[in-house]
Formats: C-alpha cells, structure tokens, sequence
C-alpha cells in the first residue's frame, strides 16, 4: 500500500529518518506447549536481541538504505551498550543518544507459543530512563524528512512531532496502548501505525471499521 504524503528531497535533510523511542534487549523464549504455572519445560529456542519498536525501526530503515538517525535512552551496563553496538554496527547514527549513569537499560523477556505465534512480554524499564522534550533537540527533527515514534514517552515525542511538522517533515507513529496524552500526540502524526485492538479501545466504538471512521476525525 502506498500512503499519499510528499516528502521533502533527500538533499534537503541530513537524516531521511528520525526515529524517537524504546529500545530494549529481548530475551526471546520458545515454548510449546505454552506453560501452566507452578511447571518445568525446557525451552525449544532461545535468543537473546536487541528491539524496541523505535530502535527496531531504525535498524530496518538503515537496512532499507535510508540515512537514519536513532534517540531515546539506554542505562550506563552492559545490555544499554550491546544495545548501542548494534545500531552503530546498522549504520544508525546514535550521537545524540542519551546515556543515564547508575540506570539499567530496559529489557523484556518474551514467552513466545511455537504453535500460535502469540507472545508474553515481561519488562522492565528504570525510572531514570524516562524521556523528556530536551531529549530531542529543534536540531534534530530539522535534520529529518520523517520523524517516527512510539507510543510510550508521550509527552516527549508530541513536542518532537509538533516541531518535526513546523520543520517540513513528515511524523509517523506506532502506537499500541492508550496512555495519558494520546489524543495531543495523535494530533500531531500524519500516518498512524496501530495494534489492531488500539482503534477500538481508543474511540470506544466496537467494530473496528467504525473505530477507524471516528479515529481519522
């Protein structure tokens, strides 16, 4: 599907994209069949790896050939700099990442069913790596033609978004959960990324078409 936005030229923009958000070191467990409490099974596949929807993102886009520029928050340990590597090893640019002393870097352990594909994600993220609007510099959202976010620092990236747009650049948005400050962000996004279910438990309306009717107003 193509979505009708006009970009500014590559020439006109250090970074084609920006993106602002999570990252995260997943310890991905594959289990079938999937546990019962107070149980034992030994595991079908591990892996640990980087995500985080922006940082995620990020690597993807690199990956796609687009000159990419990645900020959100990593802990000062050895999660936060195996995290750093891996964007740096993408060809991301992480200089104006922000490294938080004495923090731990977020980190998820995720319970996935060999059978179903459906996941459980366990997380965990230290207060100090919470994002502020100061994380995201007027210089930065300048250097991209796309802005994208997640949904889980809202407060911060709405004021990256509202710049990103009176700098000429385009917002995109994954978004997933209903938290405090969604409708000022939504405000402020030009293409919308949801989870399936986020249309309905936003706008309160039960069939998803009629979800997505009320969202676009």
């Amino acid at each position: 599907m193509q979505i009708p936005l006009t970009l500014l030229p590559p020439t006109a923009r250090r970074f084609d994209a920006l993106t602002v958000g999570l990252n995260s070191m997943d310890f991905l467990a594959v289990v079938e069949p999937y546990p019962t409490r107070n149980s034992k099974q030994q595991l079908r596949a591990f892996a640990q790896l980087p995500g985080g929807q922006c940082a995620t993102a990020a690597v993807g886009l690199a990956r796609l050939g687009w000159r990419t520029e990645y900020i959100g928050r990593f802990g000062d340990d050895d999660f936060g700099r195996a995290g750093l590597d891996s964007l740096v090893n993408e060809g991301v640019d992480v200089s104006r990442v922000v490294r938080v002393a004495d923090a731990t870097s977020q980190f998820a352990i995720i319970l996935v069913d060999r059978e179903t594909g459906e996941r459980t994600v366990l997380w965990d993220r230290h207060a100090g790596l919470a994002m502020t609007a100061a994380d995201v510099s007027d210089a930065a959202v300048g250097d991209a033609r796309v802005v994208l976010v997640d949904c889980h620092e809202t407060v911060a990236v709405t004021s990256a978004c509202h710049r990103a747009r009176r700098a000429g650049a385009r917002t995109v948005i994954d978004v997933e959960r209903v938290r405090p400050g969604i409708q000022a962000l939504l405000r402020e996004v030009d293409v919308i990324i949801a989870a399936e279910h986020f249309p309905v438990e936003l706008t309160g309306r039960r069939e998803l078409g009629g979800a997505l009717e009320t969202l676009q107003r």
